[in-house]
């Protein structure tokens, strides 16, 4: 009997320890998404207004969830795309990508073209470790609106990118090697039965 060859490993995605775990990716309960239909009075702009200043004071000293906080206000007081990808960009800080997509992809209903909010929605998937959507999102991003700081994290995922594509390669090919070999057994196998069967046995 021929002995039996360890079949070749298909390679597997290494655990990234900046990926993560979408258990912890969110907050809870969901953020208030607001009403982007609702249209605004005079007051609700001047309230708006004056939270969006103590939103950008507030993230800009750090406190993220003093941010988070007034944010939701002016989400609530008047909706927009930069709001909303503002927002996101404050769940990014705090690790909280599943809350980031929700407002970044928010700012882009209201509009497509939205670079921030792009970008916002991009680092989250790579937070995630979702290559394919980082890269799409950042991508589209810098193309509206380039940004160094951005480039960096785009390098990381074009990487990731590059990895992932040999890696798919590589088991492709594996997989085409594993059912080559298991064919060829076969044929042997029947030819082995067919020589049995001439042979009156």
């Amino acid at each position: 009997e021929e002995e039996e060859e360890e079949e070749e490993p298909l390679e597997v995605e290494e655990a990234d320890p900046n990926v993560i775990p979408e258990a912890d990716a969110d907050v809870s309960p969901p953020q208030d998404m607001g009403d982007a239909a609702r249209e605004p009075s005079e007051a609700d702009y001047e309230k708006g207004a004056e939270a969006k200043g103590m939103a950008m004071e507030m993230m800009g000293n750090g406190d993220l969830d003093g941010a988070i906080k007034h944010y939701t206000t002016v989400v609530s007081l008047t909706p927009s795309a930069l709001v909303y990808a503002n927002r996101g960009a404050c769940f990014l800080k705090m690790k909280k990508p599943l809350a980031a997509i929700r407002d970044s992809s928010k700012a882009l209903e209201l509009n497509p073209d939205s670079g921030k909010a792009f970008k916002v929605r991009g680092k989250a998937y790579a937070m995630l470790g979702k290559w394919v959507e980082a890269a799409r999102d950042i991508g589209q991003g810098q193309n509206i609106d380039y940004d160094e700081d951005t480039r960096e994290v785009q390098k990381v995922v074009d990487g990731k990118m590059d990895a992932k594509h040999k890696r798919d390669a590589h088991n492709k090919a594996v997989e085409e090697r594993r059912a080559k070999k298991r064919q060829e057994k076969l044929r042997k196998q029947r030819a082995k039965e067919e020589k049995r069967a001439a042979a009156g046995g």
